[in-house]
């Protein structure tokens, strides 16, 4: 369940091999132990990582790997971490039981320490909700339904509500908030949707080549990229990729013969951590957002997911 695809496109598109592929980089035949570095390194990552009783609970560690604490004990699986924009919360998502005993995804919220944890909404949503996204102002978090509907959560009252505009429900993955809070972005197969945050309004697109498509978009710290985890439809495997938040230099940063996957920058927008399963478990590593090597974070061979650098 741990694996991540692209199979959730929206769309079949065409494949296109490395040979054609202008973005293909030369094989990733990096030391995963190497510690990299260009300039210090910033902020914490929490993450997801299999612990006590085979269920993933939520960790934090620093930007090099050490210091890795357990946050949460609860004994459900745990996943999607996200700080809010100063650093004192972490929404993630935890299962819960709705009235007629079904169980769903839901958006759980503590205090960076682990402690004052809480249910967003005081009663259990009827839908799945994934990947939650801390608006700036940290007034709202931005997440995706099992039914791909997109939608927010007010969260002074926990009150589930559509992202849509005069056109209707916006249908997606993944929605993200730009540093300024007035763009959200979001993955819908081979395109990337910019949005106004307050109107909702369609602001831009970012088509991608034939044959990509996307998953976990993210705007750098300063707003003037963004992030994603790209693919060929209905095949396994992805990279990482990073994109003019005006769509021009898209640019592969991170490949494998697996599946890399939740991208997400640094404090200082040098940096850039995320999932891959190029070893025999999913791991959490860490690139420079200019090219070089990977380096591994935490201990080989323990499941860990869902990185999720600290603001």
């Amino acid at each position: 369940m741990y694996r991540y695809t692209l199979a959730i496109a929206l769309m079949t598109l065409a494949a296109c091999d490395d040979s054609e592929n202008p973005l293909a980089p030369a094989g990733d035949t990096s030391d995963e132990t190497q510690l990299l570095q260009n300039g210090p390194l910033l902020g914490k990552i929490a993450f997801s990582m299999r612990g006590v009783g085979n269920q993933t609970d939520i960790y934090v560690m620093n930007a090099d790997g050490t210091g890795q604490t357990r946050l949460t004990t609860a004994p459900e699986n745990e996943f999607s971490p996200a700080w809010s924009q100063d650093n004192k919360q972490i929404a993630f998502v935890r299962p819960r039981t709705d009235g007629a005993n079904v169980v769903h995804q839901d958006i759980f919220v503590m205090d960076a320490n682990g402690s004052n944890g809480h249910w967003v909404s005081p009663t259990p949503n009827s839908v799945s909700l994934n990947d939650p996204s801390w608006s700036p102002d940290g007034s709202r978090i931005a997440v995706w339904t099992a039914g791909q509907d997109l939608a927010y959560l007010e969260v002074a009252t926990g009150e589930l509500k559509p992202i849509a505009s005069s056109l209707g429900q916006f249908k997606g993955f993944y929605p993200s908030y730009d540093p300024s809070g007035q763009k959200i972005v979001f993955g819908g197969g081979g395109t990337l949707f910019i949005i106004d945050a307050n109107s909702f309004g369609l602001l831009s697109k970012i088509v991608l080549p034939p044959g990509l498509v996307n998953q976990h978009p993210s705007f750098s710290p300063d707003g003037q990229k963004i992030a994603f985890a790209g693919g060929v439809a209905h095949e396994p495997g992805a990279d990482i990729y990073v994109v003019g938040a005006n769509g021009t230099g898209l640019t592969r940063l991170a490949s494998s013969p697996g599946t890399e996957s939740e991208p997400s920058w640094s404090p200082d927008g040098n940096q850039i951590a995320f999932g891959s399963d190029r070893s025999d478990v999913d791991q959490i590593y860490r690139t420079n957002v200019g090219g070089g090597r990977r380096a591994r974070l935490g201990p080989k061979g323990i499941l860990a997911v869902s990185p999720a650098y600290s603001h």
